[in-house]
């Protein structure tokens, strides 16, 4: 069978999943300045993150940070044991634009619904809404930029 369709996005830095899942980018740095490790490698760090095993996920013969089934952007550290997040910036709000060749164009978007008439009377505003964690540990960033709560340890124990 002949082997699908090449795509790329005109921008390689979008992506619009909020746990950078989609992010093919060339972001090769941790959040501390440390250099990634390439995937096609084994030191210093073993891994099975491959091309061969996840290359659907962008894994590949390169050192760029990506998410696997993770909550941020990350790599294996190039200088030592160990990984870390990667800062590849906010996901796109809309659609990644792609380019490629025989994809089929995307659709035309639906037509807007017919519009009712205005009512005879403005409706009452929505209450205020007032944004307040539930949870103190909560944060929205995929780096977690926005954290603000009280945890001084680290997933293997370490003193914050």
């Amino acid at each position: 069978p002949a082997p699908p369709p090449r795509h790329t996005r005109k921008d390689v830095e979008c992506y619009t999943s909020n746990q950078a899942r989609d992010y093919r980018g060339q972001v090769s740095w941790t959040v501390r300045d440390v250099p990634c490790q390439r995937w096609d490698t084994q030191a210093p760090n073993t891994h099975g993150f491959t091309p061969e095993r996840r290359a659907g996920a962008g894994a590949g013969h390169h050192n760029y940070c990506r998410a696997f089934d993770s909550f941020c952007a990350w790599c294996y550290t190039a200088t030592g044991p160990g990984w870390d997040c990667c800062d590849v910036g906010p996901p796109h709000a809309g659609r990644c634009e792609e380019v490629g060749d025989r994809w089929p164009p995307a659709p035309a978007p639906p037509s807007p619904p017919p519009r009712s008439p205005p009512p005879a009377s403005p409706p009452h505003p929505p209450p205020p809404f007032v944004f307040e964690y539930k949870d103190k540990e909560c944060y929205t960033s995929h780096i977690a930029r926005d954290y603000r709560g009280r945890k001084h340890t680290t997933v293997t124990g370490a003193l914050c």
